[in-house]
């Protein structure tokens, strides 16, 4: 019996094994039977990896795919591994390398082929009894088991499997070294990857320059981390991962190895992601849905976060999250000092609190004082000795409004520069003084820089631009930047400004979120509350379709407008009918201002029967559906409630009350709706979608303009 034909080996006894590209016979030996026959090396075992994975991406790109992988399709030639034809004794031998969907009785596909490689790679690595941190990630990637989350372009596996191939030969001692990697340096040998032809045809126009030139920065960026002197500054981007979008700012590891963010997956579902600077691509962190706000521990092993109402921790190796507190759905950042002590916001509005990382009861810290304008303190960030921090103080006024610093055992703060966004601390670089830093910020687009002074907790000179691509989240008052204890720097632009409905309660906590992102209008709640009707807007601003929400916040888009809707809207004012028909609330400017004022309807206006709700500015009246309560949006964004009676001689105020402050920018139309009990408002926030811009990373950042 031929050795390229051994029964068992993914092949039947007496044929010949068919090449899977060429359909041509394959003179060679099974590779499961040359690994149990002389063992494999690490190197040996991704040269083959590469060789399939160069197969399959051949295949790929011609629209085929091959549904059976495993080391029972792999032959070793005297020219390297070949993928062998699919056969009945490949199958049964693939059973264990089969994706998922594949076990569910789902057609394979090229998605199905990425799930078997990494099992594949996972076996040879495996077998090679060696592997590195790096390759892990990788098959990890390959091999997750949520389609939307695993790696598709088997293209650049292959070529992060020729990076580590080339490391792995540097790393180990002359001595030991064979012949070096095609190409003889780094960046010549992962570029050999790519096919005369296929270059030829890439650099053919614009757009493959473009694909061409981010491969090969990104291959800078992994090398260059590996050998790049240490003074010597290097800056990239990171883009989101596949079938995802940015959520947040980034937060980087203080080791300045791996950088954390948010990022939101085609299906709605968001997750963390972590992304280890010496890697071409990030992973999420299982156990992290919903996960946002991230912080890391002063060891860089473990990240804080929120999630689902709480404040919760994760290890980077691969632990379960565990729950340390409750917060709100919405939060307002965390920090962890040297003491295991973690600061925290619960929510977008209050004040500061304290809890062990380990749990425990949480103790608060800094309370907001309403009596000076104060709305929130947010976005705390420890200095290095673990007691005073920085954080951002919302308040009524711009005078005000901007970063402070506080510490843990003393109620006194005070202002250090007026923002509209956070700061975030950069200590002291090599050559400077100890006890100096930085505090980042931004400002009109730019990235600025003051020199901060720990001892004495003030900032000295003026600031300094760093970089002009920089935006801010207007609507969480967070710039989206993060620096590492060893000037590992990376921020985000903010990119265009979206909305999302949501569900809050009277307290102003979020409840649940409605349908994904998107440029929302007007929002209106059926008679029932069962239905909710949305206008959805396009590109320029037009109005792109019309959209019922069921209570799934499943859409379909219509023409005609839904039973259970009423409202009136003129140029001049906005008024919405009251649920027995006979009184209608509208914004009016007859006093100068926009208010909110009440009136029956079919009666001529009088003094008597019309009555002002709001004073000091009011719109977009909202009924009660028992019309017990009507409520407005106040100048300052805070939603109103007045309780009130109905008479013939004309409605009766029993008293306001502010519910909460709402972050909603402008004076936005129709920009909220209330449920028909009144326990609960449909609003329609600001977001910020960061989905189209990068992170950006800057090594060994000196605290000076790069």
């Amino acid at each position: 019996m031929p050795r390229n034909a051994v029964a068992g080996d993914g092949v039947r006894s007496g044929e010949k094994p068919l090449d899977f590209l060429s359909d041509q016979p394959v003179e060679g030996e099974a590779l499961t039977r040359k690994v149990a026959s002389g063992g494999l090396r690490l190197q040996q075992a991704l040269e083959y990896a590469i060789a399939v994975g160069t197969i399959l991406n051949e295949a790929h790109s011609a629209g085929r795919f091959h549904g059976s992988l495993s080391p029972a399709s792999i032959v070793i030639t005297n020219a390297g591994a070949r993928l062998i034809k699919p056969s009945a004794a490949c199958d049964v031998e693939a059973a264990e390398f089969c994706s998922p969907e594949q076990l569910r009785g789902e057609a394979p596909n090229c998605g199905s082929d990425v799930f078997a490689f990494g099992a594949l790679l996972r076996w040879l690595m495996g077998r090679a009894g060696a592997g590195t941190e790096s390759l892990e990630r990788l098959i990890a990637s390959l091999t997750m088991p949520d389609t939307l989350h695993r790696r598709r372009q088997i293209r650049h596996v292959v070529l992060e499997l020729r990076v580590a191939r080339i490391q792995l030969w540097y790393a180990a001692p002359a001595r030991n070294r064979r012949t070096p990697p095609a190409g003889k340096s780094p960046t010549a040998a992962a570029v050999a990857f790519f096919p005369a032809n296929w270059l030829w045809r890439r650099l053919a126009g614009i757009a493959g320059i473009a694909l061409f030139l981010v491969a090969a920065s990104a291959i800078a960026a992994v090398l260059f981390l590996d050998h790049a002197p240490a003074s010597r500054v290097f800056k990239f981007t990171i883009m989101p991962p596949e079938h995802s979008e940015y959520m947040s700012g980034p937060a980087v590891s203080p080791d300045g190895a791996r950088v954390v963010f948010s990022a939101i997956a085609l299906d709605g579902r968001r997750m963390l992601w972590l992304r280890s600077l010496d890697a071409l691509h990030a992973l999420a962190i299982p156990g992290t849905e919903d996960g946002s706000a991230p912080f890391w521990s002063p060891d860089s092993s473990s990240i804080g976060f929120f999630a689902s109402g709480s404040v919760r921790k994760v290890g980077i190796t691969g632990a379960p999250p565990e729950t340390i507190c409750s917060a709100e759905t919405v939060a307002g950042g965390g920090a962890w000092s040297g003491e295991d002590t973690i600061l925290f916001a619960p929510g977008s509005a209050g004040g500061l609190y304290r809890i062990s990382a380990a749990g425990g009861s949480s103790q608060r810290v800094l309370n907001p004082d309403p009596a000076k304008g104060e709305q929130a303190y947010l976005w705390p960030k420890f200095l290095p000795d673990g007691q005073h921090f920085v954080f951002f103080d919302r308040t009524d006024s711009p005078e005000t409004t901007g970063v402070y610093v506080g510490s843990l055992g003393e109620a006194d703060h005070h202002m250090l520069f007026g923002s509209e966004s956070n700061a975030a601390f950069a200590p002291s670089v090599e050559g400077e003084s100890r006890g100096s830093g930085y505090l980042l910020f931004s400002k009109g687009g730019s990235l600025m820089s003051l020199a901060f002074s720990e001892s004495r907790l003030q900032i000295e000179g003026e600031p300094v631009t760093l970089a002009d691509d920089i935006g801010t989240f207007d609507s969480l008052s967070l710039t989206p930047v993060s620096i590492s204890n060893n000037g590992v720097l990376a921020y985000q632009s903010a990119g265009r400004q979206t909305r999302q409905l949501a569900w809050v309660d009277r307290a102003g906590r979020i409840l649940s979120f409605v349908a994904g992102p998107a440029d929302y209008g007007s929002p209106w709640i059926s008679s029932d509350g069962r239905q909710i009707t949305v206008e959805k807007f396009g590109p320029g601003g037009k109005l792109a379709e019309t959209l019922i929400l069921d209570a799934d916040g499943k859409a379909a888009p219509v023409t005609d407008a839904p039973s259970g809707f009423s409202f009136n809207e003129t140029p001049e004012e906005v008024g919405v009918v009251s649920p027995d028909g006979k009184w209608l609330a509208y914004e009016s400017q007859d006093s100068g201002n926009a208010e909110v004022y009440v009136e029956p309807i079919g009666i001529p206006s009088t003094g008597k029967s019309r009555r002002q709700v709001s004073t000091g500015g009011g719109y977009s009246p909202r009924w009660r559906r028992d019309q017990t309560e009507i409520y407005y949006l106040a100048s300052k964004g805070d939603l109103i409630s007045v309780a009130l009676r109905l008479a013939e001689g004309g409605p009766e105020f029993d008293g306001t009350r502010a519910l909460f402050r709402t972050r909603l920018l402008s004076k936005t139309r129709n920009s909220f709706d209330v449920s028909p009990d009144g326990q609960s408002f449909l609003m329609n926030l600001p977001l910020e979608d960061a989905a189209s811009s990068p992170i950006t990373v800057v090594t060994n950042w000196s605290g000076k303009p790069n």
